[in-house]
């Protein structure tokens, strides 16, 4: 019998007496767990602030791009081709330095703009550099045409 699914009648009279998952997410609330948060960290909120950045500004989301033999993805590319990468997290640092190596290659290889957008973060609160990315995405600045942005308020009450 695919497509269907049976269910015994008895099943449903149980099911009319509890509560719907409306009810019970109110009426007990429970913590997220470490992995819950982690799925939203990294997968869901990127997917938000790619989202967020196609709403305001068009474009594409999710572009493949290649520098220097190896490819990697923009998380958005505007309707004018400037590069977008997106990080809402707190742990934006050096492990993110060779992305920003990637995208810099490409801007020497094919010219362009690039904007990174630092996005706080709904699950942790936090957003941001580090102080070394920072200074190291400044640096970049004055070479590239690299614009910096910060969205330190709840951004995606604004997707609703």
């Amino acid at each position: 019998m695919q497509g269907r699914i049976n269910i015994p009648v008895a099943s449903l009279y149980i099911a009319d007496a509890a509560l719907t998952n409306d009810e019970s997410t109110w009426t007990s609330p429970v913590a997220a767990t470490q992995a819950d948060q982690d799925f939203l960290t990294d997968y869901y909120v990127p997917k938000l602030c790619n989202a967020y950045v196609y709403e305001k500004e068009g474009g594409q989301t999710q572009v493949s791009l290649y520098a220097g033999g190896h490819g990697f993805f923009a998380d958005n590319v505007t309707p004018d081709e400037r590069l977008v990468e997106n990080k809402a997290s707190g742990r934006v640092n050096a492990a993110d330095l060779p992305q920003l190596s990637r995208y810099l290659q490409y801007l020497d290889e094919n010219g362009g703009s690039l904007d990174y957008n630092f996005f706080r973060s709904p699950v942790s609160g936090m957003g941001g550099p580090d102080p070394h990315f920072a200074s190291t995405l400044a640096d970049a600045a004055t070479k590239y045409d690299i614009g910096i942005h910060v969205f330190d308020y709840d951004w995606w009450d604004e997707l609703q």
